[in-house]
């Protein structure tokens, strides 16, 4: 995905679900008989950066963004 698919993807959402937080899900397993039933690990995006180098858009959780910031 690129920042122009992230954009469109964007503006379908509805206004109404501008509150909702954005993470990083994992999905851990997922059941065979009852596939609508997951176990995910949810991890909230809490910074985001371009790596002008590599031409990512870099997306971190809190652990990965303080081991980037200096001290």
């Amino acid at each position: 995905m690129n920042l122009k698919d992230l954009r469109e993807w964007l503006e379908i959402i509805p206004p109404e679900y501008d509150d909702c937080q954005l993470v990083f899900r994992e999905i851990i397993e997922m059941d065979v008989e009852t596939p609508e039933f997951l176990v995910a690990g949810d991890d909230p995006i809490t910074a985001a950066t371009i790596d002008i180098e590599s031409r990512e858009a870099c997306f971190y959780n809190a652990e990965s963004y303080k081991k980037t910031s200096k001290e």
